[in-house]
């Protein structure tokens, strides 16, 4: 049997920007991000799960009865989109669309507060499936993209870090666990 007599710290925070932040100034040694990373600030794993990009919006709206958003529609929406320039520009990469033409009201890094407005408001959160599915509320819908646009998560830690042997040993057992 394995002892550490060191402990692994579990924080679970919507903010990725607060798990970043955390990474750069030494006081987190790994987190789990959405892609894309910056790559030149971080070694990381890129792990075997995918999630979906699409829209939340309240279970009552009309469009939730579709069973994808098409860009187009897209244009016309309220939209939440997230606060990160990374994401926003893969999105419109990958989405092909123009970012001038979005009706963009808020900018966020919180997804329970975004959900508020969504929930509560005339908004839709650009986001991912993974948001929808914790979150859990029958109120709120998710709406993929049509075509569908996934994208991954890795397990990133600061490059040149001196990583303790209890955090070696958890990336050594989600490698192998990952078969990556």
């Amino acid at each position: 049997m394995l002892r550490f007599t060191q402990s692994i710290h579990i924080l679970s925070r919507s903010s990725e920007v607060y798990l970043r932040e955390r990474l750069d100034q030494g006081l987190l040694e790994v987190a789990l991000l959405i892609e894309p990373i910056e790559t030149a600030k971080y070694n990381y794993l890129v792990l075997p799960t995918k999630d979906t990009w699409g829209v939340l919006m309240r279970s009552a709206d009309p469009l939730a009865k579709k069973g994808a958003l098409t860009r187009e529609a897209l244009y016309k929406l309220p939209l939440i989109i997230p606060h990160r320039n990374l994401v926003r520009d893969e999105l419109t990469d990958i989405l092909k669309i123009a970012p001038s033409k979005l009706n963009t009201l808020v900018e966020s890094n919180l997804s329970s507060n975004a959900l508020q407005l969504v929930k509560y408001g005339h908004y839709y959160l650009l986001g991912i499936k993974g948001v929808y599915e914790l979150h859990n509320d029958p109120e709120i819908t998710f709406l993929p993209f049509s075509p569908l646009k996934q994208t991954g998560h890795v397990l990133a830690w600061r490059k040149n870090a001196l990583l303790s042997p209890v955090t070696q040993k958890f990336i050594q057992l989600v490698t192998n666990a990952s078969n990556i």
